[in-house]
């Protein structure tokens, strides 16, 4: 039950940045396409990380990619948005 309660307060900024990094592969890519400072996505994504108390993007010289954890939440968040693109 309480996992669910974290699910529903995610923060949307946090979670759009998220989903950005992980489809694009990069902050700096992701900061683009938001129209914002790669700074302040890579704040919201290390929110998001401590708000789910799970890592997860793997960060590397080459970009980022998500982990095992940020794979399920990706999937998670890209079927609520589909869900709402139904409505």
């Amino acid at each position: 039950m309480r996992q669910s309660q974290h699910m529903n307060a995610l923060d949307p900024r946090q979670t759009d940045c998220f989903i950005a990094a992980s489809q694009t592969g990069a902050i700096r890519a992701a900061a683009e396409q938001l129209g914002l400072e790669p700074s302040t996505v890579s704040r919201n994504i290390s929110a998001l990380e401590m708000a789910t108390a799970m890592t997860l993007l793997e960060r590397g010289r080459h970009g980022v990619r998500p982990t095992e954890a940020g794979a399920l939440l990706l999937d998670y968040l890209q079927k609520q948005v589909m869900g709402l693109e139904v409505l």
